[in-house]
């Protein structure tokens, strides 16, 4: 039987915290704030649920319902008032307020059918969404409102961030030569620069927040490779890992690097790339 149950680890110490227990059943999604207050875990029963949990003290906020057939992104907001949900199958985006738990938007009727990833402004007026027919769609945070249509970012996009200035979105795909990392200009859609040179199969991706350095995970190697976004010259190889590295995750002041993989453990790496 499964323990439904999410640990809580002390990064600097790596001593258990706490755990947040009562799930009613198996979660698939979970995402923490950048504020590091609010933990969101999405659970699958009859119906799709998400739970949002006061880290600091364990106790459950909030049930946000309603989702369809699971939930396959959840992704909050720079300044963690704002939860996007991305439901897994449909192509739908529901936009959250943490705090109330009211439903700002439901976003669909994109003409796509699986929804790859999502990403919000730092002021939170600009929602990027990228579709299976790998265009990236801009839409106002407010209305949901179509605001321009990205393309030119490969076959088959991996992830994106926006850069703490809003002003460019960094997209990296996979394409037939290896894997490309692409900076576009969000007020016209043009090209920027593009990063390539990255010979494992990639499996994730992660931006510090000071937007300065990218971090790649792969598979087939077991590395991570962190790349200077200004330059776009690799900065180290991080190595050790036993298996693919699947999830990675920068602590909100950029101090760590958080990887986890197919051998069930977590590293913790500090923001320059040692141990």
């Amino acid at each position: 039987m499964k323990e439904r149950k999410v640990r809580l680890w002390d990064v600097d110490t790596g001593i258990l915290r706490g755990t947040l227990e009562g799930h009613r059943d198996e979660f698939y999604s979970i995402g923490l704030s950048p504020d590091g207050r609010t933990l969101a875990a999405a659970e699958e029963d009859d119906e799709t649920t998400i739970c949002l949990w006061d880290v600091d003290t364990g106790i459950l906020r909030g049930i946000l319902e309603g989702h369809r057939d699971g939930v396959s992104i959840l992704q909050f907001s720079s300044d963690s008032r704002t939860l996007a949900v991305v439901e897994r199958d449909w192509p739908t985006v529901r936009l959250w307020d943490v705090t109330t738990g009211a439903l700002h938007h439901r976003l669909t009727g994109h003409s796509f059918w699986n929804i790859l990833d999502v990403a919000i402004s730092p002021d939170g007026r600009t929602l990027a969404v990228v579709g299976d027919d790998t265009i990236i769609r801009l839409l106002d945070g407010t209305t949901g409102g179509l605001l321009r249509n990205i393309k030119g970012c490969g076959s088959e996009p991996l992830g994106m961030h926006f850069l703490p200035d809003g002003r460019s979105l960094c997209v990296t795909s996979i394409e037939r030569d290896g894997l490309a990392v692409h900076f576009k200009d969000v007020a016209t859609g043009k090209p920027l620069q593009t990063i390539k040179g990255y010979g494992s199969e990639p499996y994730s991706m992660a931006l510090s927040p000071d937007g300065r350095t990218l971090a790649i995970g792969g598979s087939d190697d077991s590395t991570v490779r962190l790349w200077n976004v200004a330059t776009g010259e690799p900065r180290q190889i991080l190595e050790g890992h036993k298996d693919g590295v699947y999830r990675m995750q920068f602590s909100p002041d950029g101090e760590f690097l958080a990887c986890g993989g197919g051998e069930g453990a977590i590293y913790l790496w500090n923001g320059a790339g040692g141990v």
